[in-house]
């Protein structure tokens, strides 16, 4: 019998087309050797002539942000899914997936049967290997329930229980079977991503990479910001082989002259400069991800201008240095300014920065360092436009702070809208009536739901659906229940429990909290690298080395 599968994406179908997790999720399910019948759904997308979605065995959701789970309920009740799994026991089986639930699946537990923690390649064939022919032979959901829950890797959200005080905070965890080990689930990842094999280049149409064939190259990141769960969630950094990525950018150029290359930080790949002039002489052009300033030499600079590039995008991340410590980022000024001084004295025009307002600790002086640190830019920018006679400009794009789980900041507080709110005018008036500067703030609208969504436990899935069911704004739904959203943005102590807590993200809680205090006492702690281990709990394979504590030398700047 053939297992019916819905590959499903929140969002509409230009975006979802373009999302590389997604085209992995596909590719996969196409090669695993099952009789399967796959068919694609997206939110917003046409739905006459198609097959309802409670036609089909297994619903697979690709789910890359927060943002995107309420159009996830959306999906599933557009295609008459009932969307509180307790409610559809003789429905399609939901398994959700993502970088978003693998951070914290609890929001969606109310709604998946399953959730996917890590990435796809490592679990999902072993997963629908042990789950397909349950679900072919029509077997009960608890006897599928129990054996998914034996992969590694799968979140069963109806294995445990939460309780809660009156403050509306975790007061315990425990299993659902009484006598059962509490489960504790661990992130799966592909340790040589050469060997998860190629998968077909996707046409982006986001602002970074527009028109762009978009691959893969890296994944992780070596360098541990104290803000981004890519730093931590996704350890360790991982690269492909020049000979294996370049038969991928060649079928990206036979689709579009732009190449896209997608990794946390593209500095660190192997051979930038050298296969940045091999696409060029394939009469191509390359366009990276966001790139360190201190990976950035004549080299790379002079590589990027002669394939074509125009703009570049550094990430200072905050306009102080100061902050720069607090988020493990120690990139000094000299070094940013240099690197856009490479970067225009080989031809590049326009530059791009992006900041975070809403750190911990940031003041209004650290505000306007970002518009001082734009104008020092601008100015390098200008002196070598004119001598060339073409003139740009440098764009400052700013995004709140957002804590995410599984980073060292999981615990803090969001910052209030009002201090957000004046610090954005602050930003403006700083850099208003400036010629060649720009500057891009992300609206605050959807700020608190995405810090709400990001923390919150399962009990924000009943205000997920009912915000579908009667078409109200989530929005409002969140004001009147302080319950639910207050924890998501209060933060949390360092005891508390976590609702992401039976999680194992590879970066033990322990060393999560030393990154915290090490953030407020302003001390570096160098990258990942093969000849030092800075003890966060991950095994690595061959990069693993004896758990051990931070030692003086973590306290010097990385380079």
């Amino acid at each position: 019998m053939t297992l019916r599968v819905a590959l499903c994406y929140p969002n509409r179908p230009a975006v979802g087309r373009a999302n590389l997790g997604l085209a992995i999720v596909r590719d996969l399910l196409a090669t695993l050797g099952q009789p399967l019948a796959i068919e694609e759904r997206y939110a917003g997308g046409p739905r006459r002539a198609q097959r309802p979605l409670d036609h089909f065995d297994l619903i697979v959701c690709s789910v890359p942000f927060e943002g995107d789970y309420p159009r996830l309920i959306e999906l599933l009740v557009a295609g008459g899914v009932e969307p509180l799994a307790a409610r559809r026991p003789d429905g399609p089986s939901v398994l959700v997936g993502g970088m978003a639930p693998t951070l914290n699946p609890e929001p969606l537990a109310l709604i998946a049967d399953l959730i996917a923690i890590g990435e796809a390649e490592e679990l999902l064939p072993e997963l629908t290997a042990t789950i397909g022919p349950l679900l072919r032979a029509r077997a009960r959901r608890d006897e599928m329930l129990s054996a998914a829950a034996e992969v590694s890797g799968v979140y069963v959200p109806d294995r445990l229980r939460f309780e809660y005080d009156a403050a509306g905070r975790i007061a315990g965890i425990g299993g659902a079977q009484p006598g059962r080990e509490l489960p504790r689930v661990a992130r799966r990842w592909i340790a040589d991503l050469d060997r998860a094999g190629a998968t077909a280049p996707v046409i982006a149409d986001d602002e970074v990479f527009a028109g762009c064939a978009v691959i893969e190259a890296t994944r992780g990141c070596l360098w541990g910001c104290r803000f981004c769960a890519a730093g931590f969630a996704q350890r360790p950094f991982r690269q492909r082989r020049q000979e294996a990525l370049w038969p991928d950018v060649e079928r990206a150029l036979g689709l579009r002259r732009r190449v896209g290359l997608v990794g946390a930080d593209l500095g660190d790949l192997n051979g930038l400069p050298e296969l940045t002039r091999r696409i060029h002489a394939a009469g191509g052009t390359l366009t990276p991800s966001a790139l360190r300033a201190t990976a950035v030499d004549a080299a790379l600079a002079q590589a990027l201008a002669a394939s074509g590039k125009k703009l570049a995008t550094l990430a200072p991340e905050t306009g102080s240095e100061r902050l720069r410590r607090l988020i493990n980022k120690p990139i000094s000024d000299e070094k940013l300014l240099a690197a856009v001084d490479e970067l225009a004295g080989a031809g590049i025009e326009s530059i791009r920065l992006y900041f975070m307002i809403g750190l911990p600790t940031e003041t209004d002086d650290d505000v306007a360092a970002m518009v001082a640190l734009g104008q020092r830019a601008r100015s390098q920018l200008l002196q070598h436009g004119r001598r060339r006679g073409r003139v740009g400009g440098v764009t400052l794009s700013v995004t709140p702070f957002v804590p995410k789980p599984a980073t060292p900041f999981q615990w803090e507080p969001v910052c209030d809208a009002a201090t957000l709110k004046r610090r954005m005018r602050l930003l403006r008036r700083a850099g208003a009536g400036v010629a060649n500067l720009e500057i891009k703030v992300e609206p605050l609208a959807a700020t608190r739901e995405q810090a709400i969504l990001s923390r919150a436990d399962r009990r924000i899935g009943a205000l997920l659906v009912e915000a579908v069911e009667r078409r109200v704004p989530l929005r409002r739904l969140l004001d009147d229940h302080p319950e639910i959203c207050g924890p998501p943005l209060a933060g949390f102590g360092e005891k508390d429990l976590l609702p992401w807590q039976q999680v194992d993200h590879g970066a033990g809680r322990d060393y999560l909290w030393r990154e915290r205090q090490r953030a407020f006492a302003g001390q570096i702690t160098p990258p990942c690298d093969l000849g030092r281990c800075n003890a966060c709990a991950l095994e690595c394979g061959e990069r693993a080395r004896s758990p051990r504590e931070l030692d003086g030398s973590a306290g010097q700047t990385a380079s």
